[in-house]
Parts: structure tokens; C-alpha cells; sequence
């Protein structure tokens, strides 16, 4: 993209939503890292990608802007995914407190009205544990596990 036609794209955007700074990032800043999470390594250009990835499984799966996505997780990257997804997406991000009991979990996470939750690996137990208290909730999806097609996942390994 030449250098006038990114400029007049980028001032179609405001500055301030994080969907607007991942999108900016990735036309200003495709191959420089966005995220460092132990070996791995992404640039802004595949965190969109990841993100925009994201929000078409999503709608796949009947996810509707407005709906809220849990979040029962340790940070992450693909923590940082679901995030973006939800600014980017128009979906409403809930990220709640791993270290609450279960009971507190059950509460929280059914007055938040919460569809779809992702669970970390080390949470699944405790997910596991809730499945039958959460009856709003319609999916449950681990980052380790491929629940969604895997041309639809999200977090399917880059080759």
C-alpha cells in the first residue's frame, strides 16, 4: 500500500478504542512485534489476523455483538486474542478473577450473562466443576484444546 493511500485510510479512524490501535498498528506496523510470550513471538499484522480470526469463529457460532465473552484465564496471548476480539468484534469482554472459589465463580459468571467462556488449561477443572451451574453459558473453549474447526481456531499454531 503506498504511503498516501495508508495515510488516507488511518485518518478514517479516530484514535482511542483498542480496535482502533490494533488495526492502525497492523497498517503502520505489520512486521514489528507486538507480543513476546516466552519462544513466541507476533506481529501487529498477525495479531489482527488472530483477532479478525477470532471474531468470524465467533460468528460462526452464533455470537452476536453485544454478547459477552468470559474470560477464565491466566494471561496469555490467546488472553490478549479474546480481548481484541471483543473491542474489535462489539462483543463485551469479561474477564473474571482466577482465584476465586468456585461458588464465587458460579455467581459472577452467571450475572454477567456470559455465552461463551475460555478457559485456560489450568482453570479447565474448575470450568469443569461449573458446567451445570452455568446454564447461559453455550460454549466453553480452551486455548490448548481445538474446539472450534480447526479452520476456524483461532489459536491454531502458526506453520
Amino acid at each position: 500500500m503506498s504511503k498516501s493511500l495508508l495515510l488516507k485510510e488511518l485518518s478514517r479512524y479516530s484514535i482511542g478504542t483498542y480496535a482502533d490501535i490494533i488495526y492502525r498498528n497492523a497498517l503502520l506496523y505489520p512486521n514489528q512485534e507486538a507480543f513476546v510470550y516466552g519462544d513466541t513471538r507476533i506481529t501487529f499484522s498477525e495479531f489482527n489476523t488472530r483477532v479478525n480470526r477470532l471474531i468470524h469463529a465467533l460468528h460462526e457460532m452464533d455470537v452476536k455483538k453485544g454478547d459477552v465473552l468470559g474470560i477464565l484465564s491466566l494471561n496469555c496471548l490467546q488472553f490478549a486474542d479474546v480481548y481484541g476480539a471483543a473491542m474489535k468484534g462489539g462483543f463485551i469482554a469479561a474477564p473474571f478473577n482466577t482465584r476465586l472459589k468456585a461458588e464465587e465463580l458460579d455467581y459472577i459468571i452467571n450475572y454477567s450473562e456470559a455465552n461463551i467462556l475460555f478457559v485456560g488449561p489450568e482453570l479447565l477443572e474448575v470450568a469443569n466443576s461449573l458446567k451445570l451451574r452455568l446454564p447461559k453459558v453455550k460454549n466453553f473453549i480452551c486455548r490448548e484444546q481445538a474446539l472450534l474447526p480447526k479452520s476456524l481456531s483461532p489459536f491454531a499454531k502458526r506453520p
